[in-house]
């Protein structure tokens, strides 16, 4: 809420003709919206749900790999990404962010989410994480899935 200081003007010895009309003068002066910031530029930008699905060999070798993060629309600020509701023994790290300003059409990946197991710390199980972005104003998430299994990883 934006505050509006009114300046009170002396009348010296005059009465005010209208007296109604001042007081409904001086209430909408206080009461009025602010005006819009000139030469605010506005985000809008929808982060894209790929349902992205990834398995992780707690037996073997490799990793998971990466969670694509691709972005519809306009942004004026950098944003910056993430995930949280990670299980036990599983890290993620932001690749290529922060996302500079821009434009997007919602199917360029733009950034990365690269995700590591522990397999030592790490539990069998199919998780839903929430891979998030964010230009400090808004902050979109999605979820994505990781499979961490006993056995060989197929059809991912």
């Amino acid at each position: 809420m934006r505050a509006v200081v009114v300046r009170a003007v002396a009348v010296h010895r005059r009465r005010l003709r209208f007296p109604a009309v001042t007081a409904v003068v001086l209430a909408l002066a206080v009461t009025a919206p602010a005006p819009a910031a000139t030469g605010a530029a506005s985000s809008t930008w929808t982060l894209v749900d790929l349902h992205d699905r990834r398995c992780a060999h707690l037996g073997g070798g490799g990793s998971p790999g990466s969670y694509a993060v691709e972005i519809k629309g306009s942004w004026s600020s950098p944003i910056t990404i993430g995930m949280d509701d990670l299980p036990p023994g599983v890290t993620a790290t932001p690749l290529q962010s922060p996302i500079n300003p821009g434009t997007g059409d919602g199917t360029q990946e733009l950034a990365y989410v690269r995700v590591g197991v522990s397999r030592r710390k790490a539990q069998v199980g199919t998780y839903t994480m929430t891979l998030w972005a964010s230009d400090r104003d808004t902050r979109q998430h999605v979820p994505v899935t990781l499979v961490l299994g006993t056995t060989r990883c197929t059809a991912y």
